[in-house]
């Protein structure tokens, strides 16, 4: 399961185990087009221009739909389950993976397969660095792997304890910040291969992402933690607390809060500065993923049944707000503040 924007905000995609990926509309909350497979979907994504969407499915394709017309333009096939499929910076390709062994770059407008990238175990995430230049793939295998999208050739071979999660470029492509099963996660320069730093938790890494600043990498752990590290220094910066298996977490756009999806039937927006939980999402099940729109006004999470969309305002644009009604020395009451994540 699985819920992202669109790069203007304005549409959620959905994954879901329905057999159906769905397009939403934010403003209204209703459905404008069902993509169906013959079996679960687990990831969904928007090409950058928002005109396509690419479908994950353990029915063993990948397929990339109009999102005006809700047609299948292109599908693409594995020999196993398709666990994730993601486009490129300029929409020419997909990059997806499989319990095939194998990740596949495949060409947009034909649905040519480019490029095939072997592992020895199931890859289970593939991402571009934001230039196109470079895929890099995440495997039970125990390694992520660097490739050249041009030629297929493995650069790096960057190898954990443990099954690899996830991995992921920071915005210059310089590192990659990769999360695994060995309860760490790892910063590694992709010019050389070299790992420059190692997060600790106290069990499995699920997942582990940059800010956009590239300054800070949050990890998501099932030690029931998420936390905020110096990418210079590699120290902890913050512990963000949930009371179950913490299952994903992800930075607003701004680097200025993050947001985290747990097993304990919560997803909570932290202040990065603070580390300060400024709002609790709850709902009636696990969340899976959860993330902020571009502009950072809204979080969408996905769980069981309709993903929900809340709306997020700032705590520095709320206090802005009480100071233009109450004036600039102003006090709020201790139920105002708690009203208002402020306490």
């Amino acid at each position: 399961m699985s819920a992202v924007f669109s790069s203007d905000g304005r549409y959620v995609v959905t994954a879901s185990w329905d057999n159906t990926s769905k397009i939403w509309s934010v403003e209204t909350g209703d459905c404008l087009q069902t993509l169906s497979h013959e079996d679960y979907v687990v990831s969904a994504v928007f090409s950058s221009d928002g005109r396509y969407v690419v479908t994950a499915s353990w029915d063993n394709t990948s397929k990339i739909w109009s999102v005006e017309t809700g047609d299948c333009l292109q599908t693409l096939s594995h020999g196993s389950w398709v666990n994730s499929a993601v486009f490129s910076s300029d929409g020419r390709y997909v990059v997806t993976v499989s319990g095939d062994n194998t990740s596949k770059i495949w060409s947009v407008e034909t649905g040519d397969c480019l490029q095939t990238l072997s592992h020895e175990d199931y890859v289970v995430s593939a991402v571009f660095s934001s230039d196109g230049r470079y895929v890099v793939t995440a495997s039970w295998d125990n390694t992520s792997k660097i490739w050249s999208v041009e030629t297929g050739d493995c650069l790096q071979t960057l190898s954990h304890g443990s099954w690899v999660n996830s991995a992921i470029f920071s915005s210059d492509g310089r590192y990659v910040v990769t999360a695994s099963w060995d309860n760490t996660s790892k910063i590694w320069s992709v010019e050389t291969g070299d790992c420059v730093q190692t997060l600790s938790h106290g069990s499995l890494v699920n997942s582990a992402v940059f800010s956009s600043d590239g300054r800070y990498v949050v990890t998501a752990s099932v030690d029931n933690t998420s936390k905020i590290w110096s990418v210079e220094t590699g120290d902890s910066l913050q512990t963000l607390s949930h009371k179950e298996d913490v299952v994903s977490a992800v930075f607003s756009s701004d680097g200025r809060y993050v947001v985290t999806a747990s097993d304990d039937k919560t997803s909570k927006i932290w202040s990065v500065e603070t580390g300060g939980c400024v709002q609790t999402l709850s709902h009636e099940y696990y969340v899976v993923p959860a993330v902020f729109s571009p502009d950072g006004r809204y979080v969408v999470t996905a769980s069981w049944g309709k993903p929900r969309i809340f709306p997020f305002t700032p705590l520095s644009e709320i206090l802005d707000k009480w100071s233009e009604i109450l004036g600039p020395n102003a006090e709020l009451t201790e139920e105002e503040k708690e009203k208002y994540f402020l306490n």
